[in-house]
């Protein structure tokens, strides 16, 4: 069963002191915010396309070898709250799903992937590539942050 999982970020305050200095403010998804958790979503979504399997052509006919891998994105997650949230997700309908039916549903072959079932066991994909990639992460959003903050005090909103 999936978990939620926290990640602790400290030095915030002093971080909104910062912002709001330069007349910068994180309100609700401002470009700031949002390219800062994008940052972080991206390198966790490229290690989840690296880490996903491909479907062997004997066993699922009707799903091309790595349409799961084409189908991992990045979402960015609306909010009434002052924050900013990407998630990483498998598409489940829209561009490139091959049909309504379940089985070919991009999404439910994901959790299967992930999870295991009674005819195959778990290849997860998504938690490790969150294990592995979680400093990556971190490490692109302070960069990202740190960028958008130096062009501001330049000048440049």
């Amino acid at each position: 069963m999936a978990s939620v999982v926290t990640v602790e970020v400290k030095g915030l305050r002093e971080l909104g002191e910062r912002l709001k200095a330069l007349g910068l403010d994180f309100k609700e998804g401002s470009k700031i915010a949002r390219a800062t958790t994008n940052a972080g979503a991206q390198v966790i979504k490229k290690l989840a396309i690296q880490k996903a399997p491909a479907s062997p052509p004997q066993d699922t006919p009707e799903v091309p070898p790595n349409y799961l891998k084409g189908h991992i994105k990045v979402q960015y997650v609306r909010q009434k709250r002052i924050s900013s949230e990407h998630k990483v997700t498998v598409r489940s309908k829209g561009k490139g799903v091959l049909s309504e039916d379940i089985s070919a549903n991009p999404y439910a072959i994901g959790v299967y992937q992930e999870f295991g079932t009674v005819h195959h066991g778990p290849q997860p994909f998504m938690r490790p590539a969150f294990d592995i990639g979680k400093t990556q992460a971190v490490e692109a959003m302070k960069k990202r942050l740190t960028l958008r903050i130096e062009k501001a005090e330049r000048g440049g909103k």
